[in-house]
C-alpha cells in the first residue's frame, strides 16, 4: 500500500517539477565553472570598470521586472541596460544550467536535486586549463594561497621568466593543525631551490593532549630540483645543521608519551640525519579548482598519497579540500589530515581571499584505538591572481 501512494505522490507532482524546470528562470546567479559563464562574468565587470577583474565574483541577475532589469556584482548594482547589447544578449540567453535560480519552490527532492542537475561531467573532473604555474617546472614555486598549518609553500616570484622567486611555509608540506613545529624559507631559480628550514618554538604545545604523534623538528638545510622534462617529479634531500639534545627530546617525550593498557607507548618522531625525498604528482582540476593535484610522496622516511585542490566551485559555493593519507612508519602511527575551508564569508575582497575551515587529523588513540586525533580551524588566505 506504501508504495502505491508513493507511485501516486510521484506520478502527481512530477510534471508539476517537470513544469519548474522548462520554465525560464528570472532571478538567478550566474553558476561559476562554465567557460561561457565565466568569459560573461569577466566581460560584465569589465563593462562595469571592476578593477581588478574577479574570475569568481558573484554576479546575480534580476529580470522579473521590464521595467528594472538590474545586474548585482559583488553586492553592487547595475542597470542591465547600460552594458552593450551584445553583452545584454548573451545574459537573455544563458541556458538553465547555467544558472543559479533564487526564486526556485523548494520541495524536499530540490534539496537534492538543484545542485546535482547542474554539475556536467566535463566539469567535475579535467585537466588544468590556464595555469602555467603548474604546467611549467621553472613556475611551480608560484603560488599566491597561504595556508597556515600544511600545504603547499606561498611562492612569491621576483623574476618569473628565469623562476627566481621566494617561497615560505608553516608546518610541512604533508603535515595538518598543530602536527609540527616546523617552518621553511626557500630561494628559488630555474627550477631548483635552496632553503632552511627551523622550529617554530613550542607551537604544537597549543594542544595539551593527543601529541604522541607530533614531529620536532630543529634547524637544518634542504635543496629541491624538479624534473625538467615535466612537472611531476620533484627530488629534495635535506639536511640536519643543529641535532635536538637528549634532554630536550626528553622534556618532549615526559608531556606527549602515550601509554596504553598493554605497555606499549606512543610516542613523537625527531628531526636527525639527513633525509632523501621525492613527490610525484599529476595536475588535475575538480569542480574548476586551482592548482589541484594527486600525488604519492616520500617525505623525512614516511610514504604518503593524498589531493589537494584550492577553490573549488560548486553551485557558487567554493571551498579548498585537501586529504593526506600518510602510511604507518618505524616512527609514526598511520595519520589522516584533511581540511574543508570554506570562502566566500565575506563580502568584496574577502568573498574569495579568506577561506575558513576544520583541519581534522585521524591516528591511533589511546588503547590502540583509531579516532580522531586533532581538531584545530585552519586558515587561507589568497593575496594575488599570480
Amino acid at each position: 500500500m506504501k508504495f502505491t501512494i508513493i507511485f501516486l505522490l510521484a506520478f502527481i507532482l512530477c510534471p508539476y517539477l517537470f513544469a519548474q524546470e522548462l520554465e525560464q528562470s528570472k532571478w538567478y546567479s550566474i553558476n561559476l565553472g562554465y567557460v561561457d559563464n565565466d568569459s560573461c562574468i569577466y566581460k560584465l565587470q569589465n563593462e562595469a570598470g571592476i578593477i581588478p577583474v574577479d574570475p569568481k565574483a558573484y554576479v546575480e541577475i534580476d529580470v522579473r521586472d521590464q521595467s528594472k532589469e538590474i545586474v548585482r556584482i559583488l553586492g553592487r548594482t547595475y542597470p542591465l541596460v547600460s552594458f552593450s547589447p551584445k553583452l545584454q544578449t548573451s545574459i537573455r540567453k544563458l541556458p538553465e544550467y547555467a544558472k543559479q535560480p533564487l526564486d526556485f519552490y523548494v520541495t524536499y527532492t530540490s534539496i537534492f536535486t538543484n545542485v546535482i542537475k547542474k554539475i556536467k561531467l566535463r566539469d567535475v573532473i579535467s585537466e588544468p586549463k590556464n595555469d602555467q604555474n603548474t604546467q611549467f617546472p621553472l613556475r611551480n614555486f608560484v603560488n599566491s594561497y597561504f595556508t597556515l598549518f600544511g600545504g603547499e609553500r606561498l611562492g612569491i616570484p621576483l623574476q618569473i621568466e628565469n623562476g627566481i622567486g621566494i617561497s615560505f611555509g608553516i608546518g610541512s608540506p604533508y603535515s595538518g593543525a598543530l602536527e609540527t613545529n616546523h617552518y621553511e624559507v626557500n630561494f628559488h631559480v630555474l627550477g631548483g631551490s635552496v632553503g632552511l628550514f627551523n622550529s617554530f618554538g613550542d607551537i604544537t604545545d597549543f594542544t595539551k593532549s593527543n601529541n604522541h604523534n607530533n614531529i620536532y623538528t630543529t634547524l637544518g638545510f634542504q635543496a629541491n630540483y624538479i624534473f625538467p622534462l615535466s612537472n611531476i617529479l620533484e627530488f629534495q634531500y635535506q639536511r640536519v645543521i643543529n641535532e635536538l639534545s637528549q634532554s630536550y627530546k626528553n622534556s618532549i617525550i615526559e608531556k606527549t608519551v602515550m601509554v596504553n593498557s598493554d605497555g606499549s607507548k606512543f610516542q613523537p618522531k625527531f628531526i636527525t640525519g639527513e633525509y632523501v625525498n621525492f613527490e610525484i604528482r599529476y595536475p588535475i582540476q575538480l569542480f574548476n579548482s586551482q592548482r589541484g593535484k594527486v600525488y604519492i610522496a616520500r617525505y623525512q622516511r614516511e610514504m604518503f598519497l593524498g589531493f589537494k585542490f584550492y577553490e573549488m566551485t560548486l553551485a557558487n559555493n567554493i571551498f579548498d579540500f585537501r586529504v593526506d593519507y600518510m602510511f604507518s612508519s618505524t616512527e609514526r602511527n598511520t595519520q589522516i589530515n584533511t581540511d574543508l575551508l570554506v570562502s566566500k564569508i565575506f563580502s568584496g575582497f574577502g568573498s574569495r581571499n579568506f577561506a575558513f575551515g576544520p583541519s581534522l587529523s585521524f591516528s591511533k588513540i589511546k588503547d590502540n584505538r583509531f579516532g580522531l586525533l586533532k581538531a584545530f580551524l585552519n586558515l587561507r588566505v589568497k593575496l594575488s591572481d599570480i
